[in-house]
């Protein structure tokens, strides 16, 4: 055998392999450092909610680092080395990637989604059927970007409940529409009542058409009934299915259902009204006949009363006076039968009268056997001038009654024309139509009615009548002017709300930004906080790195600084939520609101986080004891 001579200051081995070998594993334990690094910066990147990119970098280099281990693992197996414990830790490894992997899908899964469902679960409901239209045209829009978004698939959680929406807008809107239908239709019914003059005025005229109107209406509201229980069928079904504009739905079927119950007060109202100024117009027209027919009465009882004054012989009468026979008497061979008529030629004896019966015989007869039958001239004199008197009086309350009526149309021409007179265009504005409108329908009402009663009034001059028509146009073209000018006016104060809706936009975004910027500092703190101690943990790992047997910590620290961190932010949690109560700005606090809640989570995955290091540190021993000497 021949020997090579070699320099005294190289040595061989006497295991040429071992050096290689050590080398192998040295260098798998440290990829297995270096990749676990890189993922826990991974997951880092992805719990402090930042860019996506500098997740999946760290990841691109924990899967390179993984095709090293698998090169080591390869090289011992070329040297008929073992490699269990460097394609166990190969394994560890692509797990742990996979678990980052899997941690990054879902958290852009829910940042989506949790955006998505965000928009759709605190999107405000309308009050009225108007505003629901906007919402539906809006969310149909949304609904729309939701259905051509490429990550459709991943979102169909996002899809069903915004199908889920749009139904409930649908029906959120024809119920809506429906209440206030029936809500418009118990106003109409309302205001045509509480505008209804009960007075005296035109009692005649007025109680047979409001009684025929009356009818009509309660039969309207039989029907009307009907279909008022079917619509609350439909309110008590989504109501009882718990649709998320309960409390709309609800505020609108109580005010529905107060209206209608006021309306069907009203109605009994209607009814006394009804009773009550019927009997007065009854009453009224009763005492007119009354009165009249006692003036007939008395002039008719006037003719049957008998003459009492020529009994008297000192009443001289200037014509013959007619005495009646009021029981039959003979004197001699003159006879007077009952009722026999005889004139009376003197009555100077109080207890016998001579009279001409008969037969033309003069004769004495008893007076009490004699009457002076009617009529009474003087009786039927005073029957007739109390005729006279009453058709009198009667002529002066009707005249009188015309220029009351007359006097009262004018004072409610005056009141209308004064009150049209003191409008400017700011008061019309914030008017609705029918309150306007019902101003000058009423003025042309009352101006109707003066003209009436204008006519047999002893009230007006013909100047005054001119004078009330020129101050009813005069109004008439005040308010023609007025509700002309009212759009312009109504579009150049819209203008000028949008103008301050944007000053009050720009301090809106400026206390957002205020806020956004306290956010990002308190989040920049608990980053730095969070640096350091991911810094300390990484150093704690370099070293355990390096020695191939270790204790478990006895000391758990990394948790001691966990517990400061989150007590750190209960007490900032509790400062913050003491500002809430105060804080006017609704969109400030629902920010810091959200912000809270997201800190929150990210406290709640550092502790994942620990426990899941804490495992692989456990682990960390017996891969260490497994590689030998």
């Amino acid at each position: 055998m021949f020997h090579i001579g070699m320099s005294p200051e190289y040595k061989i081995p006497l295991h040429p392999e071992s050096s290689s070998l050590s080398a192998i594993h040295q260098r798998a334990m440290g990829l297995q450092a270096q990749c676990q690094e890189y993922l826990q910066k991974s997951e880092y990147a992805l719990q402090s909610g930042g860019a996506t990119s500098d997740a999946e970098r760290y990841m691109a280099m924990a899967r390179e680092t993984i095709e090293q281990m698998k090169t080591c693992a390869m090289d011992l197996r070329q040297l008929g080395q073992p490699n269990d414990n460097v394609v166990r830790t190969l394994e560890l490894c692509r797990d742990q990637l996979k678990g980052v992997h899997m941690a990054m899908t879902g958290s852009m899964k829910r940042r989506r989604s949790t955006r998505e469902s965000r928009l759709i679960e605190t999107a405000q409901w309308g009050d009225d059927s108007a505003a629901i239209e906007q919402q539906l045209i809006s969310h149909q829009k949304f609904h729309s970007s939701i259905q051509r978004s490429p990550e459709v698939d991943r979102a169909r959680d996002d899809l069903q409940m915004s199908f889920g929406r749009t139904e409930q807008l649908r029906e959120l809107q024809e119920i809506i529409q429906e209440i206030s239908k029936e809500i418009m239709w118990v106003n109409d019914r309302e205001e045509e009542e509480l505008v209804f003059d009960w007075g005296d005025k035109n009692i005649d005229q007025y109680i047979p058409k409001k009684q025929e109107g009356y009818s009509n209406l309660m039969s309207a509201l039989e029907d009307k009934e009907k279909d008022l229980n079917k619509l609350k069928a439909k309110v008590d079904a989504l109501l009882k299915n718990n649709h998320p504009a309960s409390d709309k739905i609800e505020a609108n079927k109580d005010t529905l259902q107060t209206q209608w119950s006021w309306l069907l007060q009203i109605t009994k109202c209607i009814d006394t009204h009804l009773k009550e100024n019927g009997a007065y117009s009854q009453r009224e027209k009763e005492k007119i006949m009354d009165n009249k027919r006692q003036v007939q009465h008395l002039v008719n009882k006037s003719k049957s009363i008998v003459r009492l004054k020529p009994r008297n012989p000192e009443d001289k009468s200037s014509s013959q006076v007619i005495v009646k026979a009021l029981c039959d008497f003979k004197q001699d061979q003159k006879v007077i039968c009952k009722d026999n008529e005889a004139i009376l030629n003197d009555n100077s004896q109080r207890s016998k009268w001579e009279v001409t019966g008969p037969g033309g015989l003069d004769m004495l007869v008893p007076s009490v056997c004699l009457i002076i039958p009617p009529p009474n001239p003087i009786s039927v004199s005073l029957a007739h001038k109390n005729e006279q008197y009453y058709g009198a009086i009667l002529s002066i309350w009707n005249q009188l009654y015309i220029n009351a009526r007359s006097l009262i149309a004018w004072q409610y021409c005056l009141l209308d024309i004064r009150s049209i007179n003191s409008l400017n265009i700011s008061m019309l504005a914030k008017m609705r139509p029918e309150e306007y409108r019902l101003m000058i329908k009423n003025l042309e009402t009352h101006w109707e009615e003066f003209k009436r009663s204008y006519l047999g009034s002893q009230m007006f001059a013909d100047e005054d009548k001119s004078n009330m028509e020129k101050q009813f146009t005069g109004a008439q073209a005040r308010y023609d002017q007025l509700v002309v000018e009212l759009p312009t006016y109504i579009a150049h104060q819209e203008e000028v709300v949008a103008q301050e809706s944007a000053g009050q936009q720009q301090e809106r975004a400026a206390a957002e930004a205020e806020a956004e910027a306290e956010a990002w500092r308190l989040e920049e703190e608990r980053r730095k906080a969070e640096r350091k101690k991911l810094a300390a943990r990484k150093a704690d790992v370099k070293k355990e790195v390096k020695v191939t047997k270790t204790e478990p910590p006895k000391k758990k620290g990394e948790q001691r600084d966990i517990d400061s961190i989150r007590e750190e932010y209960s007490r900032l949690r509790e400062h913050i939520l003491k500002e809430l109560e105060g804080m006017k700005d609704s969109d400030k606090a629902q920010f810091l609101r959200s912000e809270l809640g997201s800190t929150n989570e990210r406290l709640g995955s550092l502790d994942s986080s620990y426990a899941a290091f804490l495992q692989r540190y456990k682990t960390k021993p017996k891969i260490l004891n497994s590689r030998g000497p």
